[in-house]
């Protein structure tokens, strides 16, 4: 009996932990530069790293005036991944950015991922 118990003990204190962490950008997609043509769609793809898996992910884009969630329809996700079709709405608010936020199980994104919206050819 005692010698199955110290193998139990044994096997629990070398078990690997796993360390969880909420979603956060990719190492060197944190913030990114996008040239677009007014009024044309672009595909922009999120990169994030996240342990365990991410959940959902969510858009908004950033005008003068205010900040807008993106449709669910525009967006398409697989594990890490999180590529969004956007056409800059004809408002005449100019779009000024994209941010991008992952959710896994232990939590929101701190920080999003951010796509800043430049006249293409610039």
């Amino acid at each position: 009996m005692i010698s199955e118990f110290r193998i139990l003990l044994c096997q629990i204190l070398i078990s690997p932990l796993s360390i969880v962490v909420t979603p956060r950008c990719k190492k060197g997609h944190e913030q990114t530069r996008i040239g677009v043509l007014h009024s044309e769609e672009v595909q922009v793809q999120c990169h994030v790293d996240s342990v365990p898996e991410v959940n959902r992910f969510s858009w908004t884009y950033n005008t003068s005036r205010d900040v807008l969630r993106v449709q669910g329809s525009r967006v398409k996700n697989k594990g890490g991944v999180s590529t969004l079709h956007f056409k800059p709405p004809s408002s005449g608010d100019e779009v000024q950015s994209l941010s991008c936020w992952a959710v896994n199980d232990v939590g929101r994104q701190e920080k999003p991922c951010v796509f800043i919206i430049v006249p293409a050819g610039e």
